[in-house]
């Protein structure tokens, strides 16, 4: 049996989030609160190395986490030692693009450290979705995956250190963009290819920046542990 730990990335203060994670506990659980997204990435990659854990399963706070999901991702791993697995979300409500893709975005290579843009992904439509379950294809590999419960196993994390694909300075502040992409770009250049569990959905509800706390409140890391196995 492999060491999980879920990631938590939350720079925003969501009821629905912490209901749904108040629920978990099965899992250990190492929250960075109110950072930006490549330092809360980071805090906890190297939480886990340190305190030698398998796995680490990342989720942003602009979601709802069903109770059962990550034991999907967790059982994912432990049947086919998948070294990256994820669920997957709409991108928004009502919305049929889905936040993987089979292949690379279009001219990936001539893109870094430029924009990728929304039509450039091709991302899976969920109509795409259902077509792929009633053929029975549970799991199917992926190119880009958008942290809706993604499982990284730690020989990736010691090797991938996280990253923006590119930095923009707003209103804000600076951000780094599109870690997701930078991450799938790395592991696929190093030869890892992600798979998706199609039972495993994750409702996306985003917010736009306007509900962030990064610079507004102190940064925290808070752990918890798991209150009972199930695997």
């Amino acid at each position: 049996m492999h060491r999980y730990v879920l990631a938590v990335l939350s720079p925003r203060d969501l009821n629905f989030f912490w209901d749904s994670l108040e629920r978990i506990d099965y899992i250990d659980i190492a929250v960075a609160r109110y950072m930006e997204t490549v330092k809360a990435l980071e805090t906890i990659r190297m939480f886990a190395l340190e305190k030698n854990y398998d796995y680490i399963i990342i989720i942003p706070d602009d979601t709802i986490i069903p109770y059962t999901s990550i034991s999907k991702i967790m059982i994912d791993c432990e049947l086919f030692n998948h070294k990256i697995v994820t669920g997957y979300s709409r991108i928004r409500p009502g919305v049929s693009d889905c936040n993987v893709t089979l292949n690379p975005p279009w001219n990936i290579e001539n893109l870094k450290g430029k924009p990728c843009y929304y039509q450039f992904y091709k991302f899976l439509k969920y109509n795409d979705v259902i077509g792929m379950l009633s053929e029975g294809k549970d799991i199917v590999k992926v190119w880009f995956v958008g942290w809706s419960l993604t499982a990284v196993h730690r020989e990736v994390f010691e090797k991938v250190k996280f990253r923006g694909w590119i930095t923009l300075t707003d209103y804000y502040g600076v951000w780094n963009q599109s870690c997701d992409l930078a991450f799938s770009y790395d592991v696929w250049k190093l030869g890892y290819e992600p798979y998706c569990d199609l039972t495993v959905y994750i409702p996306h509800l985003p917010t736009g920046r306007k509900n962030l706390n990064i610079g507004v409140k102190p940064e925290e890391f808070k752990f918890k542990e798991r209150k009972r196995s199930i695997l």
